[in-house]
């Protein structure tokens, strides 16, 4: 019989976890605010809603506007400044 105690079964390793890519983080955030300054943009997003059948009153505007601004100091909050 042969004594195992010294060579105790591997464990399992954890999943490593995916690590953040700052630049790629950057490069979507980039494209995206390039998206948002284009008419056509907005002119999409208005299709879309008419789809839905949302017409633009003023609860939602607001509600959007809110909703867009928060986003917004998030994403200042998180991304650093350029240098």
């Amino acid at each position: 019989m042969t004594d195992q105690s010294h060579n105790p079964a591997p464990a399992n390793p954890a999943p490593a976890k995916p690590a953040f890519d700052k630049a790629r983080a950057e490069k979507d955030v980039s494209w995206l605010g390039a998206r948002l300054r284009e008419p056509s943009t907005y002119a999409g997003l208005a299709a879309v809603l008419a789809v839905f059948h949302l017409s633009t009153d003023p609860g939602l505007v607001h509600s959007l506007s809110m909703i867009g601004m928060g986003l917004g100091g998030v994403i200042s909050f998180v991304l650093p400044e350029g240098k």
